[in-house]
């Protein structure tokens, strides 16, 4: 019996202190709490009343977490982040979303990276090593659901956000979007006028000398330098995949000719080498290099030449981890500047030979790479007009005297120069 007073006495002394915390300015309710329990033990038995009042406790207990869940959720901040552009745009805003993450990112701030249907595979393929971050396709986004979103492609602009309102809550955060809003008042009509005005960023980012990584780190807020500091995922056994081309790391250099082929341009781009002059360097990479395998990557027949003189043709053969193999643990990579070039860097795979046109290796080079420039024209034309990269600014057509006149020997010396440094 003193058993059973005893528990009914700590259950009873829970429900009413629950009920106290809501119920302070109601007394009354207390004591009709207390009359109707004294009535279930005079009519129905210690038993019943103790069944009834773990009932009661429990549906109580049950409302007071949800008023907690909700509470929680409330001081939560979410931040969208809406990346734009191809492979080495998306590596860019990874990078950059890395170190924002470590300065300015609160433990209360929920962060989701929105992206376009056709760029989910890029998305899966970049952002997967990221905790307390979501992947929402742009399908389902609704910007009434964010306290925050940041559009960044070249350079991050604010879209939605008040820092005031996050001050509180996410003080961090708060103080980056606040330095963010001022940036992009400064800039206010390459803000509105994007990608248009790109020409303009490009050329103040030269003249600050900050390289491609760099360009979103506006005030030099988040301390980015050339090194790319997010470790990219790779999904792939590596050495079980190079077994299955009968490779070993380094014994192999890797050609690629492409760009990002979700626009318009699937088969020219002014960033691209001559079809001619790439499809000429595969024998020539044999004949010079004869104890490495030449293999020729891509996407995209289309924007490939003929594998003639290639010892493996992997065009459209390979997934994107495979590809991340393949530059993680080639010799060395020739390619136009691109997609492919950032991710050999982002992957810390080694030094490429890379060919340079329509943008400034100034900006997109990096300082490991051999990057190669012809004298035909001098200087970079990208976003100078809005059809830069589907249209060459000076002859008006599909050639481009920039890409035209670098000489496959040159591109030859370069690679020897890297296979020599890193012998």
């Amino acid at each position: 019996m003193n058993n059973a007073f005893f528990i009914i006495s700590i259950i009873l002394f829970c429900v009413c202190s629950l009920e106290l915390i809501v119920l302070l300015k109601d007394a009354g309710r207390v004591a009709r709490l207390l009359s109707a329990s004294k009535r279930w033990i005079t009519e129905k038995g210690f038993f019943a009343f103790a069944c009834r009042a773990k009932e009661f406790l429990a549906k109580k207990i049950k409302k007071y977490m949800r008023r907690f869940k909700k509470r929680n959720e409330a001081e939560n901040v979410t931040l969208a982040i809406l990346p734009a552009g191809g492979y080495g745009d998306f590596l860019l805003v990874a990078n950059w979303l890395w170190h924002l993450n470590e300065k300015f990112i609160d433990s209360n701030v929920l962060v989701d990276v929105i992206y376009e249907p056709h760029h989910k595979g890029i998305a899966f393929s970049i952002f997967k090593n990221f905790t307390r971050l979501r992947l929402v396709c742009a399908d389902e986004y609704s910007a009434e659901s964010y306290s925050a979103a940041i559009f960044i492609s070249a350079f991050p602009i604010l879209k939605l956000g008040n820092a005031l309102m996050m001050a509180k809550s996410a003080p961090h955060l708060s103080y980056y979007i606040q330095k963010l809003s001022d940036y992009n008042e400064k800039i206010r009509l390459e803000c509105e006028l994007h990608p248009r005005l790109d020409s303009l960023i490009t050329a103040r980012n030269i003249m600050l000398g900050k390289c491609r990584l760099q360009e979103p780190d506006f005030d030099n807020l988040l301390g980015i330098s050339e090194e790319y500091k997010y470790e990219i995922p790779v999904d792939e056994n590596e050495d079980e995949f190079l077994n299955t081309l009968s490779l070993n790391r380094k014994s192999f250099i890797l050609v690629h000719r492409g760009w990002d082929a979700s626009g318009p341009n699937v088969d020219f781009n002014v960033k691209g080498w001559s079809l001619n002059s790439c499809g000429n360097i595969l024998p020539e990479l044999k004949r010079s290099f004869p104890k490495y395998k030449i293999i020729l990557f891509g996407k995209d027949r289309n924007q490939a030449p003929p594998a003639d003189g290639a010892d493996i043709d992997l065009i459209g053969k390979t997934s994107m981890e495979q590809v991340k193999v393949l530059l993680k643990n080639a010799a060395c990579l020739v390619d136009n500047e691109g997609g492919m070039v950032h991710l050999r860097h982002a992957l810390h795979g080694g030094p490429s030979v890379v060919l340079f046109g329509a943008t400034s290796p100034a900006l997109f080079g990096y300082s490991e790479n051999i990057n190669i420039c012809s004298e035909a024209c001098n200087h970079w034309c990208e976003w100078v007009s809005s059809d830069w990269a589907s249209k060459c600014i000076r002859t008006g057509g599909r050639e481009a005297p920039c890409m035209e006149a670098i000489k496959t020997a040159d591109v030859v010396e370069a690679v020897k120069d890297v296979i020599v440094k890193n012998m």
